[in-house]
Parts: C-alpha cells; structure tokens; sequence
C-alpha cells in the first residue's frame, strides 16, 4: 500500500512540476530561442500527463485486483478441501501474476522517461548555450 501511496505521490508531483515549468515557460519568465520549444514542451507535457494517468489508473486497477486476489485466496486457504498441492499451484499463479503486473509497472515508468524525457547532458549544454 504505501509503494502505491509512493508511485502516486511522485507521478502527481512529476506532473505539478511539469506544469509550473510549462507554465513558466509560456508566460515568458523563462528565455528561450524561438516558439519551437515551447510547443514542443507542451507537446511533451500532454504526453506525459497522459502517460501519468494511465499508469496511475493502471497501479489503481492493480491494487484492486490484488485486493481481490489476497481476499480470495485467504478464504480457500480456511476451507478444509485445499490440498498443499492447489495451494502450491496457486502461490505460484499469485507470484505470475505479480511478475506481470510489475512488468507493467515498469513499462510505464520507461514510457513516462521516454515521453516526459531525460535530456542528454550534452543537449543540455547546448540548449543553454543558445540561450546565453
């Protein structure tokens, strides 16, 4: 619970500082050589907001499954009839299916760094070079 309290926490920070920046950005209060970047930013603002929500409603969603998941299988494991066997079978559907909701997980963080960016830092250099 508190790793989704975390995720969530960051990707809404993430998010926040975007649009301070943005917003910064485009009311002039940051220097830059031409418009060209400024739609660009907020190309790139939009597409990690939408990145952000999809990986926020997909952690969301994952919660709740696994709610129901844990819920399930504790109520199997008080019935009489479930053999060590089908409690072995199913640990190890629980553990796959936690192997792919973490391979998820991490497939937005990649796509959030890929559509939000982490800049080079020789591009970095540039980009303030032609501001000076």
């Amino acid at each position: 619970m508190s790793e989704l309290i975390g995720s969530v926490s960051i990707g809404l920070a993430d998010v926040i500082t975007d649009g301070i920046s943005c917003a910064k950005l485009l009311h002039g209060d940051v220097r830059v050589p031409n418009d060209g970047y400024k739609q660009a930013y907020v190309v790139i603002l939009c597409f990690g907001v939408a990145v952000t929500v999809l990986s926020l409603a997909y952690r969301l969603r994952n919660a709740r499954l696994m709610q129901a998941q844990a819920l399930e299988l504790g109520q199997q494991a008080w019935g009489l009839s479930a053999s060590a066997t089908r409690r072995q079978a199913q640990q190890h559907e629980w553990e796959l299916a936690q192997t792919h909701r973490t391979k998820v997980i991490l497939s937005l963080a990649l796509l959030s760094v890929a559509t939000q960016g982490a800049m080079p830092l020789q591009a970095a250099g540039d980009a303030r070079a032609c501001m000076v």
